[in-house]
Parts: structure tokens; C-alpha cells; sequence
């Protein structure tokens, strides 16, 4: 009887955790396993792949697991993406070293940068492979502290949290233009209020009005985030646009601080949204989508964030030319995340840029 309890005991238990983990991560027919959380950790609401986090908002869950089928927006090719992050909750499926030795760059983004592609593929990988070609740099790392869901302003906060540990010797900062700016607006995370001043996060923040927008424009709802509903917003609420760029000017005076502080260089990369870069493609979608586009504020958003960095004397990498040439397939993914020619382009760019920051470093 004893032995039977024990053996329905352990049926019991594995069935649990398998019920766990289907109800974790088989929506989407993504897969996702991660270590047990810490004493202290606590789930960031919106999405368990993430942890609170008392600075940034939150952060990458550490020695998890995602895998997903996705194909490319073209219909080209389909990718199976394998995506881990280290003890730290880089983006990267093996453990740092210890001690950290030769020259680091520290690679910040959102979603795109997380990568929806798997890490073979990722542009950190190629840029870190290239990097240690060279005979000075063939201890080079490039570290990527990239998260879904983070604004310009979490890059900022991300780097203050990361800096003392990793001691990069560049920062390469990849803004995705389709929607770190609007992320800029959410309150509900630390934030920079109107007045361009630092903020916790607001205990109740005013009624979301993204899911008008979603019904409105009739999309994919993984679609819309990526682009539709950045320039949306832009498009009702014109009066906002100038505050977005203003919050964008303030978070490029921060990185440009932080950088100077840690003797670091600092690298920008605009990447453009699928809608700016594929306009016909996206009017295809509907009406509603086809006046977003041809309301041209995607474009504005785009080029204002270009332009505040220039004028900054920052080096800012504006992929919109290239990715607007490129006649191939497999530039976006088909939820308009950048896929993998867009990683091939982004390490093309990187890598030159790196060398040298590093041989003047």
C-alpha cells in the first residue's frame, strides 16, 4: 500500500508539472522553461518570462529557456528560434566568465534585440565571432541585456544596473523606432514624466487606450505592437509627438551620461518598423492601417529620433536606407519583429563601427 501511495504520489506530481509548464508556455506555441525563482523574486505581471524589478520594471528571467516555430513575413523561409539567457539574465545560453577579461560590448534593445531568432543567427553572435577574428580582440564578449517590453528609458535603467559588473567598454543602444518611443508613455513602469523628470512607477495609472486602437485597425494583435500602434497614437493624439521626441532627446542625454562616466562608447542603431519600411505591404492590411501609414508619422518619429541623436554629436546608425534596398526575404518576421536578414545587416554595420571603438579604447 505504502509503495502504491508513493508511485500515485509521484504520478501526481509529474502530471502538476506538466499541467505547469503546458499552462506556462503553450500559448502562442511558444515553450518556456526557467529555473525557480530566487528567495525575493518575484513574476512581472504582465509576462512570467520576466521577474520585477525594483530600478528597471523588470528584467529577463535568469537560466530560462523560449523555442518557437516563426516564419518570415514574406512566407520565405520558417526559422525554429531556441532562445536562452544566462545565470544573469543575458541573453545568451552560457555562463559568464569569471573574471571577466578583454573588451565587452554591452548590446541593449527590446523584443527585436531579445531576438526572435535563435542565437546561432543573433547579431551578437556574429558581431562577437567577427570581433575575435581580429588578433587584439580575441577575447572580445558582447553581452546582451536586451528585454521585450523595454522603452528608452529602461535602456537607461538597465545600463545603471548592469555597468559596475560588466564594465563594457561600448554601449551599443538598438532602438527599435516602431515603439520605444511610445513605451515612453506607460506610467506604470519607472518612467520620465512630462517634465523630463526621473519617476517611480504610478500605483494607478489612467485607462489604457490601446485596445481602441488594436479594434480599430482590425490586425494581428502581434503585428499591431510592432509599429501600428506607436503611429497610431501619433496619428489621434499629434500633440503628443513633440513630448515623445522630447522624452527620446532626454534619454539620449542619459546614455550619452552614463557612457561618459564609464569611459565607454556609445553606438545608436535606428531600426526601423515593418509599416515604414513595407508601406505597401501594411496598406494591404485594411483602411484603417492603410491611414496610419499614409499619415507618414511613422516616418516622422523615425527621423526626429535620428535627427535629436545628431545633433547630440552621438553616433547614431539609421537602418532605414538599407532595410528599404534590401529586395531579399526574411527581413521581418511574420509578426513584424526583424528576422534574420535583418541580423546578418545589423552585424555587417556593428562590426566595422566596434573595431574601431575598441582599437581607439
Amino acid at each position: 500500500m505504502r509503495r502504491a501511495a508513493v508511485i500515485l504520489a509521484m504520478l501526481v506530481a509529474a502530471v502538476a508539472l506538466l499541467w505547469w509548464g503546458q499552462r506556462l508556455r503553450s500559448r502562442g506555441g511558444v515553450r518556456f522553461a526557467a529555473a525557480e525563482l530566487a528567495p525575493g523574486e518575484r513574476l512581472y505581471p504582465a509576462d512570467d518570462r520576466y521577474l520585477i524589478d525594483p530600478v528597471i520594471g523588470h528584467r529577463p528571467r535568469p537560466q530560462s529557456r523560449t523555442s518557437f516555430e516563426i516564419a518570415a513575413a514574406d512566407g520565405s523561409v520558417r526559422h525554429h528560434c531556441e532562445r536562452a539567457t544566462n545565470d544573469l539574465g543575458l541573453v545568451h545560453s552560457a555562463p559568464l566568465p569569471s573574471p571577466l577579461t578583454g573588451p565587452r560590448v554591452l548590446l541593449l534593445g527590446d523584443s527585436h534585440m531579445e531576438g526572435i531568432v535563435s542565437e546561432d543567427r543573433h547579431a551578437a553572435t556574429a558581431v562577437q565571432h567577427r570581433l575575435r577574428a581580429e588578433p587584439t580582440l580575441a577575447a572580445a564578449l558582447v553581452l546582451n541585456a536586451s528585454a521585450a517590453y523595454y522603452s528608452l528609458y529602461q535602456y537607461v535603467l538597465r545600463i545603471r544596473v548592469l555597468r559596475d559588473r560588466l564594465q563594457p567598454a561600448v554601449l551599443v543602444v538598438v532602438v527599435f523606432t516602431g515603439n520605444d518611443l511610445l513605451e515612453l508613455e506607460d506610467v506604470s513602469r519607472p518612467h520620465l514624466d512630462d517634465e523630463l523628470v526621473e519617476r517611480a512607477p504610478v500605483t494607478e495609472p489612467p485607462p489604457e487606450t490601446t485596445s481602441a486602437r488594436l479594434a480599430w485597425l482590425g490586425m494581428r494583435r502581434d503585428q499591431f505592437f510592432q509599429g501600428l500602434n506607436q503611429a497610431c497614437y501619433a496619428m489621434q493624439r499629434p500633440e503628443r509627438v513633440p513630448v515623445l521626441l522630447r522624452k527620446a532627446n532626454r534619454c539620449l542625454e542619459l546614455l550619452r551620461a552614463a557612457a561618459e562616466t564609464d569611459g565607454a562608447a556609445l553606438r545608436l542603431v535606428a531600426l526601423p518598423p515593418y509599416d515604414l519600411v513595407r508601406p505597401d505591404a501594411v496598406r494591404r492590411l485594411g483602411e484603417a492601417p492603410r491611414q496610419v501609414v499614409d499619415s507618414g508619422v511613422a516616418e516622422q518619429l523615425h527621423r526626429g529620433f535620428v535627427a535629436a541623436a545628431k545633433r547630440q554629436g552621438l553616433r547614431c546608425i539609421d537602418l532605414l536606407p538599407a532595410f528599404r534596398a534590401h529586395r531579399g526575404g526574411a527581413l521581418y518576421g511574420e509578426d513584424f519583429h526583424v528576422f534574420l536578414a535583418a541580423h546578418d545587416m545589423l552585424a555587417d554595420v556593428l562590426v566595422p563601427e566596434l573595431i574601431a571603438a575598441l582599437r581607439d579604447g
